[in-house]
């Protein structure tokens, strides 16, 4: 998934990435929880820079979640969009002086603003939902 611009399914993207990080969520004894919408949403964009959006995201709470903590990763259908979300559930517990995280804030703003979409931070309980536009194919669904 290394293509400039391709319509991929949002659901193979999050899958492939979770097989990738279970193994360190495992170790660090974090539970990744799949709540896939099976309609399975297809989105026209660059999956390269949404996986790795979306790997910045999993590294944040690997490092900042309590051992015995569970991740939720929810995708869904909402208003012409596909919404993804990241719902945490445990202890989050500060970053250190001398941790560092692989991607800031902006870059992560920034880079889902290029991909047409948007980022919601602070739900309940740390939420980050991520909603970019359903492929115009699926769109006529």
């Amino acid at each position: 998934m290394d293509s400039e611009t391709s319509t991929f399914s949002v659901n193979e993207l999050l899958d492939e990435l979770l097989a990738l990080t279970d193994r360190l969520g495992r170790r660090m004894r974090i539970t990744f929880v799949r709540e896939l919408d099976p309609a399975d949403y297809s989105v026209t964009g660059n999956p390269s820079r949404l996986q790795m959006i979306l790997f910045c995201l999993i590294e944040r709470l690997l490092k900042t979640l309590d051992q015995k903590s569970t991740v939720v990763f929810r995708t869904g259908r909402s208003d012409g969009g596909v919404v993804i979300s990241i719902i945490p559930q445990g202890q989050e517990t500060p970053l250190g002086e001398e941790e560092t995280l692989l991607c800031t804030d902006r870059f992560i703003d920034d880079t889902v603003r290029d991909l047409s979409g948007k980022i919601t931070r602070g739900g309940q309980g740390g939420e980050v939902t991520i909603t970019v536009p359903l492929s115009e194919s699926h769109d006529k669904t």
